[in-house]
């Protein structure tokens, strides 16, 4: 009975675990997309340099990416710089590839080509933001029942 119950207590786990990353791609893919929209304002209204940019989204969002603030302040090129904060910093697959963009977007040219690229990318983060919700609602739910089930399943035959 208590085998039953450790079982149960452990795939239930177990599925709210691999279920909690798809709510975390979606908190990542909406703090990276948040980013870029704080990247255009910024180069948009001040035309503020890119470490600038930097610093603004790492003091809003250090909390999801808490190695922003180090990619703020090292120097050399930025993509190099991203490459590094992705390293120590684990995102979605989707997350790392908006910022490798970023990073081949900001200070690379003139602001109106900087903004124009901005916006195409926000608009490729929304399409991928939207799909990581869809996931979260429909492979998260299944991946924390399916974890209560055989929970459940794995007590039943311990009876």
């Amino acid at each position: 009975m208590v085998t039953g119950g450790i079982l149960w207590v452990t795939f239930a786990f177990v599925g709210f675990y691999w279920g909690s990353r798809y709510a975390k791609a979606s908190k990542e893919l909406s703090a990276t997309l948040n980013c870029i929209r704080i990247f255009s304002a910024g180069l948009r209204f001040e035309k503020a340099s890119t470490e600038a940019l930097l610093l603004r989204a790492a003091k809003e969002y250090s909390g999801v990416f808490p190695s922003l603030n180090g990619l703020a302040k090292a120097a050399g090129p930025l993509p190099d710089r991203i490459e590094q904060f992705l390293l120590k910093t684990s995102v979605s697959k989707d997350a790392a590839s908006l910022w490798r963009e970023v990073g081949k977007i900001l200070g690379q040219s003139d602001v109106t080509t900087q903004l124009s690229r901005l916006s195409s990318l926000e608009h490729t983060g929304k399409a991928l933001l939207e799909e990581a919700k869809e996931n979260e609602k429909t492979q998260g739910k299944l991946f924390r029942r399916a974890g209560l089930l055989v929970g459940a399943l794995a007590f039943i035959l311990t009876l």
